[in-house]
């Protein structure tokens, strides 16, 4: 079980995923893409219709959170988009909503059904967003030096009112 070559596909293209996301009326950060290349003019213009400062910038088609930055200032966003465009041609401009992040796993198909994993709550820390690659070299070392199995940056199940896990389970 697991994702099909599609949608695999599909979701390492930040920009592809947003679109069909929108498409299926799952609110979505709002999303603008840039080429390298592009002018200081179409970079600007970005952030403004991702509704101003902060925003993230993400290398469109890389996976996990590796050269992600999240941008403040004018300043922290040209240094996010020489990260971004370092690693991908194509850049995903975010817009920043204040929130808690949860994640959850879906399995199936179609054909026989699908099935939800529990809902987990990603405990921000520091700047205000989760990087796995950074995440997952905590937790190896926090666990080899108290030789333990640690939880202490995911909550699960995530801490919601049941309405929310209700809502998660019919989107799923």
């Amino acid at each position: 079980m697991g994702c099909g070559v599609l949608a695999s596909a599909v979701c390492m293209d930040k920009d592809a995923a947003h679109r069909l996301a929108a498409a299926a009326g799952v609110r979505s950060p709002l999303c603008e893409v840039l080429y390298r290349g592009a002018s200081d003019g179409e970079c600007q213009a970005a952030v403004e219709r991702c509704g101003g400062f902060p925003v993230f910038v993400k290398p469109a088609r890389g996976g996990s959170s590796i050269g992600v930055s999240k941008a403040s200032d004018e300043a922290s966003y040209r240094t996010a988009l020489e990260a971004a465009f370092a690693l991908d041609e194509k850049v995903a401009i975010e817009e920043a909503i204040q929130g808690i992040e949860v994640g959850c796993a879906v399995v199936g198909d179609a054909v026989r059904g699908t099935k939800m994993g529990a809902v987990d709550e990603i405990v921000i820390q520091g700047d205000g967003f989760f990087r796995i690659h950074l995440f997952l070299d905590l937790i190896f070392a926090f666990c080899h030096s108290l030789k333990c199995h640690s939880k202490k940056f995911r909550k699960i199940p995530a801490q919601l009112i049941c309405a929310s896990l209700d809502h998660f389970s019919g989107t799923a």
